[in-house]
């Protein structure tokens, strides 16, 4: 878990990242982006997933469609 918030942070800087504990919680990995880090035009502010991995594929979506033309 420490290793995928560490690479979630490294990859991401603009979002904070958390993991709800235990995983008994549904969507239990959370992602807020950072105040005045919305790109212009606005975007995507908050995520949740079951997984990290899922996560990472969420925000790897979300860069893309913000992404300007």
């Amino acid at each position: 878990m420490l290793e995928d918030l560490t690479s979630l942070r490294a990859d991401f800087p603009d979002w904070v990242f958390h993991h709800h504990v235990p995983d008994a919680v549904d969507l239990s990995w959370e992602a807020k982006r950072m105040p005045f880090r919305y790109p212009l035009g606005g975007g995507v502010a908050w995520l949740r997933a079951g997984s990290a991995g899922r996560l990472r594929e969420l925000l790897d979506a979300v860069t893309k469609v913000e992404a300007p033309c």
